[in-house]
């Protein structure tokens, strides 16, 4: 729990509170370096919602991993199937909201 912020709140549908396990995501772990800390589990595969959580992840940022998953992306999914997932990780409600900048309440690009 973040301090100040109390419980993370359950959202029905929210697709990023599911933990990891080997439906969703597979590490290629080299031992030796994880034992000296000299490196993190690299991704081997992943589910699309996973991948979008880990390289929106405020505990371990991973600029590598957001490098390699921006630049590789258009190979399995699309900007707009990406794009929704980024709207849908970071919920917004318009109306609490009391910034002049706050963007529409629209969550889904598709026509």
């Amino acid at each position: 729990m973040l301090e100040g912020y109390g419980p993370l709140e359950e959202v029905d549908g929210y697709p990023f509170l599911e933990k990891d396990s080997k439906k969703n995501i597979i590490f290629d772990i080299d031992e030796a370096s994880m034992v000296d800390g000299s490196s993190m589990p690299q991704i081997k595969a992943a589910t699309l919602e996973k991948l979008v959580e880990k390289i929106t992840s405020e505990d371990r940022p991973n600029n590598e991993l957001v490098h390699i998953f921006l630049m590789t992306y258009p190979t399995f999914t699309t900007a707009e199937e990406l794009l929704n997932l980024l709207i849908a990780r970071y919920p917004f409600d318009p109306l609490i909201s009391s910034s002049p900048l706050s963007p529409p309440p629209q969550t889904n690009i598709s026509n």
